[in-house]
């Protein structure tokens, strides 16, 4: 059974150093492949963290992503089925983590991490990056004076129109509200 595509485009070339570069928080997200070049299938992005770097906060969104680490130590946590859990991957590892899962990740080694990072469905998570993107003033967000960086309200403000939820530290529901409050 032959597979028809709806792309103009059969093949797509991403050479390394190419696309768009985007600074999330504090990863470098290099875009590999948008929803609309896979005809909504997923997003292919490539991150690169520094030590202590990642979304260390335990929060969910609506697409499932897969981790595969390039280079470096991560360290994910989350809340499953039978509660907290942790596990450190390195390199060629993989990581799935299901759409809605409370989860985090953070680079825990000496030296920056990279990852491939596979969303399905793309959703909005280009998007979203982007506008975390855009809300950075300063090149490097981890020397970056305060007021250079997007203030807490602003960052939850982006994570509530893409459907992006931050847990309280002490786990519960999500809800950015009351962090925003704290």
């Amino acid at each position: 059974m032959a597979t028809i595509t709806k792309s103009d485009r059969l093949h797509e070339h991403r050479a390394k150093g190419e696309g768009r570069h985007l600074r999330v928080l504090a990863d470098i997200v290099d875009i590999k492949l948008t929803g609309a070049e896979t005809n909504g299938a997923y997003a292919l992005v490539e991150t690169s963290t520094p030590p202590s770097g990642g979304a260390s906060m335990l929060h969910t969104h609506p697409p499932q992503e897969t981790f595969i680490i390039l280079e470096g130590t991560y360290e994910f946590k989350g809340l499953g089925p039978d509660g907290p859990y942790t596990i450190r991957a390195g390199s060629g590892d993989v990581v799935h983590i299901a759409a809605g899962a409370p989860h985090s990740y953070q680079n825990v080694g000496d030296a920056p991490g990279r990852s491939l990072l596979l969303f399905e469905p793309p959703g909005r998570m280009l998007e979203f990056f982007e506008e975390l993107h855009q809300a950075v003033t300063n090149p490097d967000p981890l020397t970056a004076p305060p007021e250079d960086l997007p203030n807490l309200k602003r960052t939850l403000a982006i994570f509530d129109q893409y459907d992006v939820f931050v847990l309280p530290p002490a786990g519960g529901q999500p809800g950015n509200d009351a962090i925003g409050q704290a």
